[in-house]
């Protein structure tokens, strides 16, 4: 029987749906169906009346969203090691998001390495949109398995698909915002979401009836288009600059309702001067078309949840935000046959343990057995005079102990007075107009270490000089001083080298 998995894409206007049927390597679109958000607040009524055109059967679904619920950086990290990226990153991202991490969710991909570390695409989205977004869906009777940003996932296809490993550039067109995704050698580098200016939200500029992009004033229209080609130059430029890639898109590649647009494409191309393609991702082989749906298909309004649909067969993929408290719930005995395969097998498991626990009991005491026999042996031989052997390991430690300890037992410090003389001479050189908290002071036959606080940098510079002074230390040294992020202080550790009659 055919799988089928629905694709949801919720863009700012408009709710997309397709289901694909795979059967072994056979990807067939069998609906797809898109419905107008009229309340943005609310959209579990457009939601099920979306699952309900799409006669969906409740089994796999990916849901994807707009970038505009995601925060986008390209970091930079002195590390390769994926275990220390993700060590580092909660903390390298607390500088760089509004909301804190706690609050949360992020996922990050490593877009190149090099000697001086790893280059990374991070996308982090809120904890409670991500929550209110599941239970949305949870009421229109949907629960995705996969939840990810629609646009990553439809430039991921195309990078695949792509023509020879060419770098080029996506632009997906909403009636609000435009998302900008760059493709480089077959790798999603760099992502933003560009808004209109503000003109085109108050004089209503463009119009969706579903089938095609009305505009109401072609001048301001014009305008708008032209600025946002303007802000993707400058975007590309910083972050060419900052990456330092040899960046050199071939090719636009022109996705969303915008490219139904009159004039869209022609001043893209002109503006940007690339030649722009049109997304059309059935052509690339994806999926075919059944007859039905074929009638109705517009590649610039399904693309992204076809994209969406397709990713059932992948059991992980990149910026899959249903993770940690969020994890799809398993339902492990969800059948009769479910339950009766597992008692199946855990009743083979059972009786494999018991066999093989026994078999190896039986080893094991045939092995101890031996061993001590052959410790006696070892024993009597090191230690002829013994008569009586009971446990030849604690006995032969003992022995051992008794030859190896010295004869005298030597204090550490023969002078008491040593110390203190050591704590006046510090107290001494350092005046009581330094600001000094000492929260540590270790002294060793070699060293003495002094833990503590001070209210500047120049403190620490100032007490290293004044010990420095004094004939009891070889050599004085700053170990650390760093400024404390909760307190106005900064934390230093100096490390002293007695001298060898101190």
């Amino acid at each position: 029987m055919a799988q089928q998995t629905i694709g949801i894409d919720i863009s700012d206007e408009l709710l997309s749906g397709v289901v694909v049927s795979r059967k072994g390597r056979d990807i067939r679109v069998v609906d797809c169906a898109t419905v107008a958000i009229n309340d943005k607040t609310d959209i579990t009524d457009q939601l099920s009346a979306l699952v309900e055109q799409l006669h969906w059967r409740g089994e796999d679904c990916v849901s994807g969203i707009s970038l505009s619920h995601f925060s986008l950086r390209n970091l930079c990290l002195p590390f390769t090691s994926e275990k220390k990226i993700e060590q580092i990153l909660p903390f390298e991202l607390e500088e760089h998001l509004l909301v804190p991490v706690s609050e949360q969710v992020f996922s990050a991909i490593t877009t190149s390495q090099n000697d001086d570390g790893s280059h990374l695409l991070v996308a982090a989205i809120e904890k409670e949109f991500l929550r209110h977004h599941l239970d949305t869906l949870k009421n229109a009777g949907v629960e995705p398995a996969k939840v990810c940003m629609s646009c990553f996932v439809l430039a991921d296809y195309l990078c695949e698909a792509g023509r020879d490993g060419q770098d080029f550039l996506l632009l997906y067109g909403d009636l609000g915002s435009m998302t900008l995704v760059v493709c480089h050698q077959k790798k999603i580098v760099f992502m933003r979401r560009l808004s209109y200016p503000e003109a085109v939200f108050t004089d209503a500029v463009f119009s969706f009836n579903g089938q095609e992009v009305s505009i109401a004033d072609q001048e301001t229209a014009d305008t708008a288009v032209h600025s946002l080609c303007t802000i993707i130059q400058q975007s590309l430029e910083r972050f060419v600059a900052a990456s330092g890639l040899d960046l050199k898109p071939d090719h636009v590649i022109l996705a969303g309702p915008m490219q139904l647009a009159a004039g869209f494409r022609e001043i893209v191309e002109q503006e940007l001067g690339l030649p722009c393609n049109v997304a059309n991702l059935r052509m690339s082989g994806a999926a075919t078309l059944v007859k039905d749906v074929g009638e109705k298909w517009i590649p610039a309004l399904f693309d992204r949840p076809l994209s969406l649909a397709l990713q059932g067969e992948n059991r992980k993929i990149s910026f899959d935000f249903r993770k940690d408290e969020f994890a799809l719930p398993s339902h492990l005995l969800g059948s009769k046959k479910q339950m009766f395969a597992l008692a199946l097998a855990a009743g083979l498991l059972l009786a494999v343990s018991f066999g093989y626990l026994f078999f190896d009991y039986n080893s094991l005491k045939i092995q101890h057995n031996n061993l001590a026999d052959q410790m006696k042996q070892v024993f009597k031989a090191s230690f002829p005079e013994a008569t009586r052997v009971v446990d030849p390991l604690a006995q032969m430690r003992a022995r051992l102990q008794e030859v190896q300890a010295p004869t005298v037992s030597m204090p550490l410090y023969t002078q008491e007075q040593r110390i203190l003389a050591i704590l006046a001479d510090i107290s001494s050189r350092i005046p009581d107009s330094i600001s000094m908290h000492v929260s540590r002071l270790v002294i060793d036959e070699d060293t003495v270490r002094i833990k503590g606080t001070t209210d500047a940098f120049n403190n620490v510079n100032t007490i290293k000089k004044l010990l420095a002074d004094s004939v009891r230390y070889l050599d004085v040294a700053i170990v650390s001083a760093t400024k404390s992020k909760e307190k106005n202080a900064i934390r230093f550790e100096i490390r002293l080298q007695l001298e060898e009659n101190s």
